[in-house]
């Protein structure tokens, strides 16, 4: 191709000629003379590029300034055109001033076309002179002109554009327009000719679909036919065009599919993308692309089958069986195919050695090889190949085994930590998925199993949160209550003394906290435990809310109401005054309303205390009737009178080989409930006392009033009274009248004797007042409110 630089001449563009080297003859404008200017040996090649490279025709250059004398001589050599097009055979470049076919302007470019130059008195085709009339212009003459209308429609790309006034028209045009020039909307007049030439040369060409050269003419073609306007497309010779370059690319896929070069596939179906509405529905393009999508179709099916044996006996084999057939099923759906019967064939295939596998692996308890070949085998695949009862076993074991992780304590472990918390709501929530889909409820024996034998016994005996904390899971999923309980019964019963002492307190509470009953095994495990009175209600004693059996009842029985009034009127004393009296002492007392009392850790201790008493009082003969009271003791206790009356009202009788008595305890509101909740507290015990820090209680209601304190409730002032159940057993006899408080402390606590009677009606005309050292030997088991009358 010649150079831009070129003094003088024509570049020449064309794509049918094989490269070879031609001999073009260049003459020199205006020079006749000399005899010529030289030779140009010029090379012919095919252009690479598609799109932008002209694709034919001449430019001309004869109009360049720069023409010069560089040359020597003219001569006159023609191009040989190996290839020639239709148009012409020959092309000459004239600049001489010699004058052609009777014309003496000076030459440019003769066009020698396929017309006999005997059939007419001129040569055919074009001729450029470069006339003083057109010093300028150097346009061209069509001297083709004479009898025809019109360039032939197989000009390869030539059009005098300089032949009259309107070819000036154009703007700076002059000389030759290229055909091969694309308009304004992109099309070429010469695009369907240039196409069918082309198509021509690989139909005769020996050129192998898919080589270089091939794909290269085959793109040629596309690009013409884009260039098409959609007339001339839509034409018969547009779609002839179309449709033999759909089948070059076709075979070029072909090819590529035989050979398996996915480069050579690739460009295939590219150049089907570039076909003139290759984005309608189906397209070339699409159509080769679910061949495409059907050939790895085969293909990954094939190797599916392949591995049908080792997928039955390895988890690689496995692996690989399942990614072949996705891989196959996706490109059926790629390929719009319906490759259903074939996956269920493959599969069904699969299914005896595969089942057969995983069942080995599930009673080995391999779990986690089990857990991978599922889910190599993928959910939507597990039905069908009959394995949904390994994937449920799966389930179950994997979820009872978070459970156990999670519940069981380890070493070193206090309490139930937050990281365990966290463990066991994960493990209950996979759980409850297995328990969900449990047609056979193996799921729901399996969790039997695992909670009630292998972790009730070691949460309830580690600790209450540990307990709490594995009652909770069994309620939350869905364990039926009873059968919870029953097992915390036998594993109560299993548990340590102190153990057990402990769960008794505990699981009232933890039932509180679910508002739920307390079972009733644990309510007479709870009052054999504290040995409580049958007429005590444990399960109000339950629910107090503190972290003690307790309950205050208020007393419906009249009787017994009326049993508390005659008591304190019984035992009024008005006459008598002490010292300890503040202000005048009321003539009568009146019970208005009273409340039992039931702390079963306070009466626990009394019972204890009161039967050691008992056994050291039958060791020591220690007297206890009527008689010893009168002879020994200056009289029965006076409250005592009520001792058969309460038979009917308390279940559990007065101990008589231990002294034990009904005696008054006067206080405050706030010490009444305080004594009743805990206990009498020897903190507050007086050792300035008369018979030092102890514990004091009286037979009248006149002394006990000495010591309370009211206040309003209903518009009146009621007066708290403890009628206690109070364990004297030895009884130390005082009736000095200055004790020695010390020797009375020391023969209580480190001698043979229980409690001190001291006696101050005789010695002062007051009260008897008995006084212990133990709070463990009285037990408060009424509150009786009263009124004063004056």
């Amino acid at each position: 191709m010649v150079s831009s630089t070129s003094v003088a001449g024509c570049s020449l563009h064309l794509n049918a000629l094989p490269n070879q080297c031609t001999d073009l003859s260049l003459y020199m404008p205006g020079d006749s003379t000399q005899g010529g200017g030289g030779t140009l040996r010029v090379l012919v090649r095919w252009a690479d590029s598609i799109g932008g490279v002209p694709q034919g025709g001449l430019a001309n250059h004869a109009a360049t300034r720069t023409l010069g004398g560089s040359f020597s001589r003219v001569e006159h050599n023609p191009v040989i055109l190996s290839e020639a097009p239709p148009s012409g055979s020959f092309l000459t470049n004239r600049a001489s001033g010699s004058s052609f076919a009777g014309h003496g302007a000076p030459g440019g470019l003769l066009n020698h076309a396929a017309i006999p130059s005997s059939s007419s008195g001129v040569p055919g085709g074009l001729v450029n002179y470069v006339s003083p009339r057109l010093s300028s212009s150097h346009g061209l003459s069509n001297e083709a002109s004479d009898g025809l209308s019109a360039p032939p429609a197989e000009s390869f790309g030539l059009a005098n554009s300089a032949a009259g006034a309107g070819s000036f028209g154009r703007s700076g045009t002059s000389g030759l327009a290229n055909m091969a020039e694309a308009g304004d909307d992109g099309t070429r007049q010469n695009a369907l000719p240039r196409a069918q030439e082309l198509l021509s040369d690989l139909e005769d060409s020996s050129l192998e679909p898919g080589s270089e050269l091939h794909r290269q003419k085959v793109q040629q073609v596309l690009e013409n036919l884009r260039c098409m306007g959609r007339t001339v497309l839509q034409s018969d010779d547009g779609q002839a065009a179309m449709l033999s370059c759909s089948g070059h690319i076709e075979a070029i896929f072909e090819r590529s599919l035989a050979s398996g070069n996915e480069r050579e596939r690739q460009a295939a179906l590219w150049l089907a993308g570039r076909l003139p509405d290759s984005d309608k529905e189906n397209s070339l393009q699409e159509t080769l692309r679910h061949q495409w999508d059907a050939s790895k179709m085969d293909e990954a099916y094939d190797k599916a089958e392949a591995l049908l044996v080792e997928a039955g006996q390895s988890t690689e084999g496995l692996e690989g069986f399942m990614y072949s057939l996705e891989l196959a099923e996706f490109h059926a759906n790629q390929a719009h195919q319906d490759n259903r019967p074939r996956s269920e064939s493959l599969l069904e295939q699969l299914k005896p050695s595969l089942g057969d596998r995983l069942h080995i692996l599930l009673r080995a308890g391999a779990l986690g090889d089990l857990e991978t070949a599922l889910l190599i085998i993928g959910n939507a695949r597990i039905h069908s190949l009959g394995l949904r009862d390994v994937q449920q076993a799966l389930e179950r074991l994997r979820s009872l085994e978070l459970l156990r992780n999670a519940l069981l304590p380890v070493p070193g472990q206090v309490g139930f930590p937050e990281l365990k918390t966290r463990a066991t709501r994960n493990a209950v929530m996979n759980m409850q998925a297995a328990l969900s889909d449990d047609p056979d409820g193996e799921a729901a024996d399996a969790l039997r199993v695992t909670m009630y034998e292998g972790l009730f016994l070691p949460c309830f005996t580690h600790s209450d949160e540990s307990a709490q904390a594995v009652i909770n899971a069994a309620f939350k999923l869905h364990l039926p209550e009873a059968e919870v309980w029953s097992v915390a019964e036998r594993v109560f019963e299993s548990s340590v003394a102190q153990r057990q002492s402990e769960l008794c307190t505990f699981i009232p509470e933890f039932c509180q906290s679910l508002s739920q009953p307390i079972p009733a095994w644990m309510l007479d495990r709870l009052r054999a435990l504290y040995r409580l009175p049958e007429n005590w209600d444990v399960a109000s004693m339950a629910k107090s809310g503190a972290r003690k059996l307790l309950a205050k009842t208020p007393v419906q029985d009249p009787r017994l109401l009326a049993l508390f009034d005659n008591l304190l009127k019984t035992t009024a004393q008005p006459h008598i005054r002490t010292r300890d009296r503040r202000g005048s002492a009321p003539k009568a007392f009146a019970a208005v309303r009273a409340v039992q009392v039931m702390n079963a850790t306070n009466w626990q201790t009394y019972l204890q205390r009161r039967d050691e008493i008992a056994n050291e009082c039958r060791t020591l003969n220690v007297g206890h009737d009527p008689l010893h009271w009168q002879q020994n003791w200056n009289g029965e206790v006076a409250s005592m009178f009520i001792k058969d009356a309460m038979r009917a009202h308390v279940t559990e009788p007065l101990l008589s080989e231990a002294n034990e008595m009904w005696l008054l305890h006067g206080t405050s509101p706030a010490a009444a409930e305080g004594i009743t909740t805990e206990d009498f507290d020897m903190t507050r015990a007086n050792p300035m006392g008369l018979f030092g820090g102890g514990v004091y209680f009286g037979e009248s209601i006149s002394k006990a009033d000495e010591y309370v304190e009211g206040a309003l409730e209903g518009g009146q002032e009621l007066f708290p009274l403890l009628l206690c159940r109070v364990c004297l057993g030895n009884v130390y006899y005082c009736d000095s009248r200055t004790p020695d408080k010390d020797g009375l402390l020391d023969r209580c606590l480190r001698k043979q004797w229980h409690s001190v009677l001291g006696d101050r009606l005789k010695t002062s005309g007051t009260f008897r007042e008995f006084i212990v050292y133990d709070n463990f030997q009285a037990f408060p088991a009424y509150i009786i409110y009263y009124t004063r009358q004056y």
